[in-house]
């Protein structure tokens, strides 16, 4: 391939953190920088003259290697994950791009291959891979071993109800929905929870409506009520029912802490909203536990509402903290959130 012709450019390739390698057009290699060297664990001398085979792992077939050499001898870029081996025969992986290199007359005169070493990233991937798999697992445990037993439970405490009022039935059905709420909510956490889907343009008075309405339905004495003009909500980008769903338990932790006779707020503040109660509030020393998956103070709640408003407020980019309420209740904040107003004013200054 020839020597390297300007300084400046060599003395950036040896300063770089990836491993990078020169061969000629026959793939042998004629340069590797210090990072080759300490990635690979093969000297200068051990790897010049050599082909790139020397990091061959065994876990590509010929027809990959087939595929790497006709893209870059046809004058393409080629670019993949490729497993090599380390001069001690320990396996990493690397982000491999590789160029041809053509002279004056347009023919290939050698390659460049640069090597980021992703291996701790696939450890990772594959570690939070374990991590989904598991909960999923752990998912369709619940689902199958706890809600068919809920059915039941559910069915015969209907039935004992029609035959006979009973408060010790009433306290069995009670007990039966909770159940069903805790069940359903971990089911979320550990299915849809991970991810928001797609966006699109929200009225957030029309989803906190909503949002009331299914929560609210049956609890005569708690009230909703709107710190400012509805209308002085913001229309924002956001995923409808994952929204629907942060809200919705929002309200159940007001319910939950305050009461059936709770009123619950609404108030615009800067770059969000915040859902006030008037009820009891929440300790500065519990502030950060009411997020944690299972956490719950009273025995009406499921203890993964606030956990799903995390989630879901973070999936958004948003951020979520518990202050204290003008009331004394508690106040749950979210912020982070554009408007669209905002981002069309934005794009026209």
């Amino acid at each position: 391939m020839g020597s390297i012709h300007h300084q400046a450019f060599r003395e950036a390739v040896e300063a770089a953190g990836h491993s990078i390698y020169f061969t000629n057009e026959h793939g042998v290699i004629e340069y590797v920088n210090p990072a080759f060297e300490s990635i690979t664990g093969y000297s200068k001398a051990e790897a010049v003259g050599q082909t790139p085979r020397i990091l061959k792992s065994g876990e590509h077939d010929e027809q990959f290697y087939e595929e790497l050499w006709e893209t870059i001898t046809s004058g393409e870029v080629w670019r993949s994950e490729l497993i090599n081996t380390r001069k001690s025969g320990e396996q990493y992986v690397v982000d491999q791009t590789i160029a041809p290199v053509t002279g004056e007359t347009g023919a290939i005169t050698g390659f460049v291959s640069v090597n980021v070493d992703i291996t701790d990233q696939k450890e990772w991937e594959q570690e939070l891979k374990r991590e989904r798999d598991r909960l999923d697992e752990f998912a369709n445990i619940v689902s199958h071993d706890l809600q068919t037993p809920l059915a039941v439970i559910q069915g015969r405490a209907e039935i004992a109800q029609q035959e006979g009022d009973s408060e010790h039935v009433d306290a069995i059905q009670t007990a039966a929905d909770r159940m069903e709420r805790i069940i359903d909510d971990v089911l979320w956490l550990a299915r849809e929870g991970r991810d928001i889907g797609s966006v699109e343009s929200v009225r957030l008075q029309d989803v906190i409506d909503s949002a009331w309405t299914l929560v609210g339905d049956g609890i005569d004495q708690a009230e909703l009520r709107y710190e400012n003009d509805p209308q002085s909500l913001p229309t924002i980008e956001a995923d409808h029912d994952r929204l629907r769903q942060l809200l919705e338990n929002l309200f159940r932790n007001a319910i939950e802490h305050g009461g059936d006779d709770v009123t619950v707020t609404i108030g615009v503040i800067g770059d969000g909203f915040y859902v006030e109660d008037d009820g009891p509030g929440i300790p500065d020393s519990r502030r950060d536990e009411v997020f944690t998956a299972g956490y719950s103070t009273g025995d009406k709640g499921t203890g993964f509402g606030l956990s799903i408003v995390k989630q879901v407020a973070e999936g958004h980019g948003w951020s979520v903290r518990v202050t204290d309420g003008s009331n004394g209740g508690a106040r749950l904040e979210i912020t982070g959130i554009h408007s669209i107003e905002e981002e069309r004013s934005q794009s026209t200054d």
